[in-house]
């Protein structure tokens, strides 16, 4: 009974966020970082621009060559803040057990003629992230 109180809680989030015409840039962002915690990068390229969907599909054949190894679950996500410049925007972010702030960068681009927000991953970023370790 638990499992189906959770899932209906779940999707009834996912209801109310879908429902809104721009949820902003953090909401993106937290979505997108979830789904990459949850190694779900079909899921991740749902909030992506074609360039981070190339990204994102590099990593998934990445974890398929490397097998069970890299089903671990990464730390907890905490937003710290956002600053928005025109149509780009920068989520700053902290990882549990990591003090340094890291950042990811969206778009706002125009999908079926409305403009929403996408993570506009970078290469630079994710060394970036990578180093801070």
């Amino acid at each position: 009974m638990k499992h189906v109180l959770y899932f209906l809680s779940i999707l009834f989030f996912l209801t109310l966020t879908s429902c809104k015409k721009d949820q902003g840039p953090i909401p993106v962002a937290e979505q997108f970082l979830e789904a990459i915690q949850e190694h779900d990068y079909d899921k991740a390229a749902e909030f992506g621009t074609k360039e981070t969907n190339k990204l994102l599909k590099q990593f998934k054949k990445i974890e398929e060559l490397n097998g069970s190894e890299a089903t671990e679950k990464l730390n907890k996500i905490t937003i710290l803040s956002e600053d928005i410049q025109g149509k780009k925007a920068m989520v700053y972010f902290k990882e549990e057990g990591n003090e340094n702030e890291q950042k990811i960068t969206l778009e706002k681009v125009d999908m079926d003629g409305e403009k929403v927000w996408k993570v506009a991953m970078k290469k630079e970023e994710i060394n970036v992230i990578g180093d801070q370790e």
